[in-house]
């Protein structure tokens, strides 16, 4: 793919996520976040919901500087498309499988939301041309932020989020429901079975 399409900096691919412990599959990358084709502003605007261990990308592009804390690898792919075409591309076959288990590091959300926060601000200076799709993106952190607050009983934590998230996307405050929506088709598609990701989101300890 890579080498037919000069224009295409990062191509990745469906990866079957399974439990550790039973070894069934959980579900399909695709069905969970979505699958598809676009340029930096959907990869910064969606956030780097694409699987890290399905991408493929030219040696070339790699950044040169380093990148160290949680959520730097979506910082670390935006560069690579910067350098490269620009564009990412999906190929429609599993060719991997991801195991969960109950300590995966995807499971740490105050590290992982708090890197997320961390990264936009980077983006925001390195890239002013997508400030818009830079706060649509910053509104849904910051809403998972509130959510997670809010099952640990912080609830003016929770609600300062809250508003923070919606003064981001105003006055099209539907935009902060994407993933709220997605999750719910999730766990209806999976019979009202939360899996380990929102477990760990939810959980009051």
């Amino acid at each position: 793919m890579l080498e037919e399409n000069p224009e295409i900096a990062i191509c990745y691919h469906n990866v079957e996520v399974f439990d550790s412990f039973t070894g069934e599959t959980n579900f399909y990358w695709k069905e969970r976040f979505g699958y598809g084709d676009g340029e930096i502003r959907n990869f910064i605007q969606y956030g780097n919901n694409l699987c890290s261990l399905a991408f493929m990308f030219r040696k070339k592009d790699i950044p040169t500087e380093k990148f160290s804390h949680s959520g730097q690898d979506w910082l670390y792919f935006v560069e690579v498309m910067n350098k490269g075409g620009g564009k990412y591309h999906y190929i429609d076959e599993v060719l991997a499988r991801y195991r969960r288990h109950s300590e995966n590091m995807t499971l740490n959300w105050e590290d992982k939301i708090n890197g997320q926060i961390h990264t936009l601000n980077i983006l925001h200076k390195r890239y002013p041309q997508y400030h818009s799709q830079i706060n649509i993106r910053r509104s849904e952190v910051l809403l998972t932020k509130s959510l997670f607050f809010a099952a640990r009983k912080e609830y003016l934590v929770a609600i300062r989020n809250l508003f923070s998230s919606l003064k981001f996307v105003f006055p099209a405050i539907w935009r902060v429901l994407r993933i709220p929506l997605r999750e719910i088709k999730f766990f209806i598609s999976k019979g009202g079975k939360a899996d380990h990701l929102i477990k760990s989101l939810i959980k009051s300890e």
